[in-house]
């Protein structure tokens, strides 16, 4: 071998042993990203995500599509308000309903319902009288023992209720 091939073999060598130990150190000590965060690789499918609705429902349309930017607070999806549109009818009948109940509360009753009133008021006046005149004979008898106490409580009980009713 010649003197000018040896020494271009040694370079090359020389070269090579250099590029490997620069290869070594590098792997070794060169820079490595942060321990505290985490490197993921993959793909996100929209259709797998989970989306927060104050209340459940089916979805009508989709306002975003995968890979848009979204913003805090942007519409995102909306439901079908169907069922919220019933419900808002139901309620709207009810208080109709219950418009018709007090303004029948205010015009008053009926000239019959105050006729009714009127007979049971006398007929609780009749009993009254009649518990008030039961009462005074059976209080007058029992003075005189022709009457027991058991009779007169009985007619004093009868007078109570009668004044109360």
């Amino acid at each position: 071998m010649s003197k000018t091939r040896k020494t271009l073999l040694v370079l090359l060598a020389s070269i090579l042993l250099a590029g490997i130990s620069a290869g070594a150190y590098w792997y070794l000590y060169g820079e490595r990203p942060p321990e505290d965060r985490l490197k993921l690789f993959g793909n996100i499918e929209i259709r797998q995500i989970h989306l927060a609705f104050e209340s459940s429902g089916r979805i009508r349309a989709i306002r975003v599509n995968e890979g848009d930017s979204v913003k805090a607070g942007q519409l995102l999806a909306a439901l079908d308000p169907s069922r919220y549109e019933a419900a808002l009818e139901q309620a709207r009948a009810e208080e109709a309903a219950q418009r018709r109940v007090l303004s029948r509360l205010l015009r008053g009753s009926r000239p019959e319902e105050i006729a009714a009133g009127k007979a049971r008021v006398k007929s609780a006046a009749a009993t009254l009288r009649e518990a008030r005149e039961n009462f005074r004979r059976s209080r007058v008898l029992a003075e005189t023992r022709y009457v027991s106490q058991q009779q007169l409580d009985n007619r004093k009980a009868a007078l109570e209720s009668a004044e109360a009713a």
